[in-house]
């Protein structure tokens, strides 16, 4: 493998994947400028003081979300925005591993080598960067030993956790590292392309192969075996070949439930989660083994290029029982599979034995059928909605979709109102009204943000004679 293994060595001695503690940072900063190679990738000014900015690289690899973890591409970032980043210095600049939309203040969270003390100007300078101490000062090591300004030493591995004052970053503490960061550490996702005794190939999608070195002490969760999706976390020994400490073997298609209980003629939503994005569209087929208990309300549906999460909505009918609903992946992606169980029951008396309801005796209370799906719920409770998610913070200029959810089944159609309670001129557009299904617990909302630029808030409310219950769902949204 010797060919394979100089590939490795020129893939993981890359920025991308090395990412080495003693050059890793995290801060929160506003984004001052833009320059996009493509809807994935780019750089970004970080503006971190009114006269500090540092360059960011994102690449098809950097992880994008929002304050909500619903994830973006870089084409929804804003100037304007705070976002978290948490990446590596590289010559480049910052290479970005996660940027989060935040409304959190400015701060830098910063592992390095100390490169210079000036106890005179009360400054140190880690990967560059030049940082004033602040006057209440904590430094210790990181065995809790305390220490004073004197003892910092050219050389040392530190752990600064600076924030903004009057307009200026400063130091607010720092850790000293007894015995340094140690090795380069790195977690990836690929598929296995070749397995020779120890060793194991695994390709990295957009990247290539890397050579990886299993262990007897190495943990591997599953079967290996060639064209499994595995992700892998280890460090990099000498060579640049990844000594695994952990091979966990991914399901291509994982369902969240896994298992959905409904009451007769009822819809639940489950949640697919895909081992690994695709570069093109991926419809999924969904099918039931007894449709007459439980079926889909669509025979596919499709996770989007890139992305790893979709959904997809089970009805179920009028007899009680259990059966298994399959969710298969397409052939070009290895046709695996995964399958949901359902079990329909009924929440009132159980007709197929002939028995009735009980007869309350006079001065009592009968105990209401608890609901399966709603804990804590019951027919005849008092009707309530909430929003999910109920806040949404992220870019503007989105099609975004919630859910108006009930505390329980719907007894019968319910027609919901919705009205904008707050941010009155704001481009929200919305449907005046969405309608729960009977036996369903759920309706989907569909909103557009256009060029909403500050807060808004949208009120959902039951009819009159369902309560009338209201929920709010509130909208926080930048250019």
């Amino acid at each position: 493998m010797k060919k394979i293994q100089l590939l490795t060595m020129l893939l993981f001695s890359s920025a991308v994947f090395a990412q080495t503690e003693q050059t890793q940072v995290e801060f929160v900063a506003t984004v001052a400028a833009k320059n996009a190679a493509d809807s994935r990738s780019g750089v970004l000014a970080m503006q971190l003081t009114p006269t500090y900015a540092l360059s960011v690289r994102a690449t098809s690899r950097t992880e994008i979300r929002d304050a909500s973890d619903f994830p973006l591409t870089f084409s929804d970032i804003k100037n304007g925005m705070k976002l978290k980043v948490e990446g590596m210095f590289t010559e480049e600049g910052i290479l970005a591993r996660e940027l989060e939309i935040t409304q959190g203040t400015h701060e830098v969270e910063l592992k390095g080598v100390l490169e210079a003390v000036n106890p005179q100007a009360r400054t140190i300078t880690v990967a560059g960067m030049v940082i004033p101490l602040a006057a209440q000062l904590e430094i210790r090591t990181d065995d809790g030993i305390w220490l004073n300004l004197e003892a910092l030493t050219v050389g040392h591995t530190v752990i600064v956790e600076a924030g903004m004052q009057s307009g200026a970053l400063e130091a607010r503490q720092i850790k000293v590292s007894t015995f340094g960061f140690g090795r380069a550490r790195l977690d990836f996702d690929g598929t296995v392309h070749v397995i020779q005794g120890s060793e194991m190939l695994v390709q990295i999608a957009g990247v290539g192969d890397g050579l990886v070195r299993i262990h007897p002490e190495t943990e591997v969760h599953g079967s290996l075996s060639v064209g499994a999706p595995v992700r892998v976390s280890g460090s990099i020994g000498s060579d640049l070949i990844v000594d695994a400490r952990q091979v966990m073997v991914k399901r291509p298609v994982v369902l969240n439930p896994d298992e959905l209980h409904l009451d007769f003629s009822q819809t639940g939503r489950v949640q697919v989660f895909l081992a690994q994005p695709a570069d093109v569209d991926t419809r999924l087929s969904v099918s039931s083994r007894n449709s007459a208990l439980a079926r889909p309300t669509a025979s596919s549906f499709v996770v989007p290029a890139g992305k790893v999460t979709g959904f997809f909505d089970v009805q179920s009918g009028t007899s009680e029982g259990e059966t298994l609903l399959d969710v298969t992946l397409p052939a070009t992606l290895g046709g695996g599979s995964a399958s949901l169980k359902v079990e329909v029951e009924t929440n009132g008396p159980d007709d197929r034995t002939g028995g009735t309801a009980p007869v309350p005796t006079p001065g009592s209370t009968p105990n209401p059928t608890p609901n399966p799906k709603n804990p804590g719920t019951a027919p005849g409770q008092l009707l309530e909605i909430r929003f999910s998610p109920d806040e949404v913070t992220g870019a503007s200029n989105r099609s975004l979709k919630v859910q108006v959810v009930l505390n329980q089944s719907a007894p019968a159609n319910l027609t919901l109102s919705l009205s904008l309670a707050e941010g009155a001129g704001q481009p929200v557009n919305f449907p005046s009204q969405v309608t729960i299904p009977a036996g369903s617990n759920f309706a989907d909302v569909q909103i557009t943000t256009g060029t909403l630029s500050g807060d808004a808030k949208i009120r959902a409310q039951l009819p009159a004679g369902a309560g009338g219950d209201t929920a709010s769902l509130k909208l926080r949204l930048r250019n």
